[in-house]
């Protein structure tokens, strides 16, 4: 029995130093896929146990102790390596000790870093109790489908576990309204809804439009300004009335005046 992580990485390096060295070569088509296969498979089984060491590292402040921010600039100076490939052998290591199924699967070698990085994916606050409940099936569709199909079950499963789903962070950002007054006095407003605001945003936008469009086709002689504006202009004008409803105090009155915005 091995009586130390120390002593099992000092066995596994003198494994790899016994490949390196090897003089058993083959054109044998069966033995080198054979041979390919267990390699990635030992490679997997390697960044599995990367991940636990640099887990419990983290979790015991080794970078603390080394005045370092964190493990992977600690790493990027110990082995050269770039931090930011070095970063996910934390986050990995921590997220799947909460995961005993596809921790145990991922230092087995039966499936891959890929295969972890994708279900951590799938894992949030809403998913969580489903995610807990389902990880040895998920682990098994890792196991033993191919990696679309696999994708794939993972979406259907996400679909039902997080129907409503969380917007990306980019997209989120990108809600807003922004104006800008040009060097004629020109101003553009430039806007983006979320679906639920947009859809708000439009029906109430149409339904003015629809009251502007009803009043020129009924008597166009009696508001020949508005039956003369285009279909964007005459939309202009259905925004502005909402804005001046808005604006008005309980006795109808403004607390500045607005313009009319129709206009000869």
């Amino acid at each position: 029995a091995v009586a130390s992580c120390e002593e099992a990485f000092e066995l596994i390096n003198a494994g790899f130093d016994a490949l390196s060295a090897r003089s058993d070569f083959t054109i044998d088509a069966e033995v080198l896929a054979q041979r390919a296969v267990a390699a990635v498979r030992v490679a997997e089984r390697a960044k599995a146990a990367a991940a636990a060491a640099v887990a419990e590292a983290d979790r015991c402040g080794v970078p603390v102790r080394n005045n370092v921010r964190s493990m992977s600039i600690l790493l990027a100076q110990t082995t050269g390596g770039p931090a930011s490939e070095l970063a996910p052998y934390k986050t990995l290591g921590l997220w799947v000790d909460a995961f005993p199924a596809v921790r145990d699967a991922w230092q087995r070698g039966e499936i891959s870093d890929a295969h972890v990085r994708h279900l951590k994916t799938l894992h949030n606050r809403r998913t969580d109790q489903f995610f807990r409940r389902d990880q040895n099936m998920l682990v098994d569709h890792a196991k033993l489908l191919l990696w679309d199909k696999f994708q794939a079950d993972c979406k259907y499963w996400l679909l039902h576990a997080d129907p409503d789903g969380q917007l990306p962070t980019s997209r989120e950002l990108s809600y807003g309204l922004k104006t800008k007054t040009l060097a004629n006095g020109d101003v553009e407003v430039h806007g983006r809804f979320d679906p639920v605001t947009g859809e708000a945003f439009l029906n109430g936008l149409e339904h003015e439009d629809q009251k502007l469009f009803r009043l020129t086709k009924d008597d166009p002689e009696a508001h020949p300004q508005l039956a003369a504006l285009s279909h964007r202009r005459r939309r202009l004008v259905a925004l502005m009335n909402l804005i001046s409803r808005g604006f008005e105090r309980k006795d109808g009155t403004h607390p500045i005046p607005l313009i009319n915005i129709v206009m000869s």
